[in-house]
C-alpha cells in the first residue's frame, strides 16, 4: 500500500513540474474549471482518456498556441510534439518525436509536415532536410561550399549565372528528362559536380 501512494505522488509531482516546466514559457493564467470546454485564453494540462495528455495554451476551448502533447494511444503511443498549435492541431513550428526515436524539426499545417524542416532517423541515420508538403519530402536544400567569387569585373548576364549556382537551391523530384532541364536552368553545366548532385538529388 505504501507503495502505491508513494508512486502516486511520484506521478503528481512529475506532473506538476512538466506543467511549471511549460508554464514559466506562457504569460497566460492558469486554466480554471475541470473540464478544457471552459478554457480560455489560458495555460493548463489536459489528461485524455485514453491517457494521452496535453500541456500548455489553450483558446475557445481548443489546443492553441505554445504547447506540448504526450500520445498513449494506437499507432502514436509514446510519441510526443511540442510547438505550436492552432484550432486543436498542430500548425506552425515544432518537434515531432516518434517513440522510436525519429524527429522531424520544421513547419507543421494540419497535423502534417509542410514547408520546410529536417526529419532525422534515430542515431546516427539519414537525415531529410528541404521542403515538405502534404507531409511528403519533396526536395533537398544544396549549399554551395565555394566561395563566392568577385564579380564586380564581369558582365551583368554572367554575375546572374553565377549568382545562380552560389544560391542554396531546392530540387524538387521529378521524372529525370524534366529534373535535367530544371538543372539547366538553374544554370548548372551539364557534366559539372554541382549538375550532377541536382539531378540525382532526390
Amino acid at each position: 500500500m505504501f507503495q502505491f501512494f508513494k508512486l502516486k505522488n511520484l506521478l503528481f509531482l512529475t506532473n506538476a513540474l512538466l506543467t511549471l516546466q511549460v508554464f514559466g514559457q506562457s504569460n497566460l493564467p492558469p486554466c480554471v474549471g475541470a473540464y478544457s470546454a471552459e478554457w480560455n485564453n489560458c495555460f493548463g494540462t489536459y489528461n485524455y482518456p485514453g491517457g494521452s495528455r496535453y500541456v500548455g495554451e489553450w483558446r475557445g476551448a481548443k489546443r492553441s498556441g505554445q504547447g506540448t502533447n504526450y500520445f498513449a494511444e494506437y499507432q502514436w503511443r509514446g510519441d510526443k510534439y511540442a510547438g505550436e498549435w492552432r484550432d486543436d492541431r498542430i500548425n506552425g513550428f515544432g518537434t515531432y518525436t516518434w517513440a522510436n526515436g525519429n524527429q522531424y524539426v520544421g513547419q507543421w499545417r494540419d497535423a502534417k509536415r509542410s514547408g520546410q524542416g529536417t526529419f532525422t532517423i534515430a542515431g546516427d541515420g539519414p537525415k531529410q532536410s528541404g521542403s515538405w508538403v502534404n507531409d511528403q519530402f519533396q526536395g533537398v536544400v544544396k549549399i554551395s561550399s565555394q566561395p563566392i567569387p568577385d564579380t564586380s569585373n564581369r558582365s551583368n548576364e554572367n554575375s546572374k549565372a553565377t549568382a545562380i549556382q552560389e544560391n542554396p537551391q531546392v530540387v524538387s523530384p521529378s521524372k529525370d528528362s524534366e529534373r535535367r532541364k530544371k538543372c539547366q536552368r538553374m544554370g548548372l553545366m551539364p557534366g559539372s559536380e554541382d549538375y550532377n548532385f541536382c539531378i540525382k538529388s532526390r
